[in-house]
């Protein structure tokens, strides 16, 4: 018996994200037999880009019941048996953090689906629920909403194992609480559950040939070792070690991920591998003065002005740009983003008073609203911080501090932190992380 599950979350710092809608639907012999549907009422704020994600604002939680009002049904609907979602490590750990603020030790076993689409449909460039609905044919009206991603995820398992012959996962759900077949490594990775930070996997020869980088290293790493593309087998071939690089904060993991492929350049990295933020906005200008073109575009040999995860993330940006600057997005905006950009512009009827010459800074000054800052986050330890150096318009470094008094003079955290030669790239990945409200807290000085 499956319970598959999904749930939206309200986002922020890592460990403190709450549940704003739960799904789940008892899944036994190719049948839905139970189901429980609702939103949840966070008790604390939604992020902006959950709201954007999902649609899920703070007016349509307001009268739902508390987490603490449906622990009870959780429980029920998900009594003996198997937790099955999407990327599963990720729904079972807030779950598991949510029982546990009421004092409830809640565990079930679980499975990923996609661990063993890996394993049954091999040769996808990609393992989304997403991707894998638009390889299956299965129809998700409802896209990032719990209820729509469940009820694909159900779909999805019952493909599987309709395709599992060797009956794997049934064996798994009978048998195993920890769902991840074994490998080669496991006794590593089975102590790194919810573990941010990089890993290196090296050859017989001490060699690395592959560097990644995860917010759950253990699920992250599994992959490799059970997935059956190309690719995966030829790394499994060739693995010899693997070395564990903690960095607590995930967006120092991605800084310092981009800077190591960018310096060892491993044999199984794809190029594209050091690039998580794929689009660009550029400012297309005659003396770096004057805007002629402002467009928002897939990166690929021309340099933006500031990486983003999205074309609505840059167009954003845009709009802001030229609310801040008295521009008109219908003289500088491409014919398709124009009505977009025009709603950024309009969403922002005050302009902020900021002072920048060039064009770059003044992209910079719209999108982060501070100069210079200590940027706060979770460290590797209990009772340690991470923190990223921002001054001047520019990532200059981080580093980590036990002690409250360290963070009180700035001369001592930089003479402390690892200093970074800053680029637009890795600039850009402090901005994502601000947007997403993912900083703890942001000291301005």
């Amino acid at each position: 018996m499956y319970a598959v599950i999904d749930i939206e979350t309200s986002g922020g710092k890592f460990g403190e994200e709450r549940v704003i809608e739960v799904a789940i639907f008892k899944y036994e012999d190719g049948e839905i037999i139970d189901q429980f549907i609702s939103l949840v009422n966070p008790e604390g704020p939604i992020q902006p880009y959950v709201q954007k994600l999902t649609g899920i604002n703070p007016k349509m939680v307001r009268r739902a019941p508390k987490f603490h009002e449906i622990a009870k049904r959780i429980v029920e609907v998900t009594e003996d048996a198997v937790f099955v979602a999407h990327n599963v490590n990720f729904d079972y750990r807030v779950i598991q953090e949510e029982f546990a603020r009421l004092g409830y030790d809640y565990q079930r076993r679980t499975l990923d689906t996609i661990t063993h689409a890996q394993r049954l449909i091999p040769g996808l460039k990609a393992y989304g629920l997403e991707t894998l609905c638009e390889a299956l044919g299965i129809l998700n009206t409802n896209r990032h909403r719990a209820d729509g991603d469940a009820r694909a995820t159900v779909k999805l398992l019952s493909i599987l194992l309709d395709k599992d012959t060797e009956k794997k996962i049934e064996k798994i759900a009978r048998n195993r609480q920890d769902t991840t077949p074994d490998h080669d490594f496991s006794d590593l990775t089975s102590k790194l559950y919810n573990t941010t930070g990089l890993y290196y996997i090296h050859n017989r020869a001490g060699e690395v040939i592959y560097i990644g980088q995860s917010n759950n290293l253990r699920n992250k790493i599994d992959r490799h070792f059970l997935a059956t593309n190309e690719r995966a087998l030829q790394l499994q071939a060739d693995a010899d070690s693997i070395h564990i690089e903690p960095t607590g904060s995930e967006l120092i993991a991605l800084i310092t991920e981009h800077l190591e492929l960018k310096k060892l350049s491993p044999a199984l990295n794809k190029r594209t591998d050091k690039y998580t933020l794929s689009f660009g906005l550029f400012m297309d200008s005659d003396d770096d003065k004057t805007v002629r073109q402002v467009r928002v575009q897939k990166v690929k040999k021309e340099q933006p002005v500031i990486h983003v995860s999205d074309e609505n993330v840059g167009i954003e940006i845009a709009g802001k740009f030229c609310r801040n600057f008295d521009i008109n997005p219908k003289d500088v905006a491409l014919s398709r983003q124009l009505d977009r950009m025009q709603a950024a512009y309009n969403e922002h009827l005050e302009p902020k008073k900021i002072k920048a010459l060039s064009v770059k800074k003044r992209v910079w000054r719209t999108a982060l609203p501070f100069t210079n800052a200590l940027l706060i986050d979770q460290g590797r330890k209990t009772g340690e911080k991470s923190v990223v150096v921002w001054e001047d318009g520019k990532l200059r470094g981080y580093g980590y501090f036990d002690l409250e008094y360290q963070l009180s003079d700035i001369d001592t955290v930089k003479r402390a932190m690892t200093s970074i030669a800053s680029s637009s790239y890795l600039s850009s990945l402090v901005y994502e992380h601000y947007r997403k409200g993912k900083f703890s807290e942001i000291r301005t000085y």
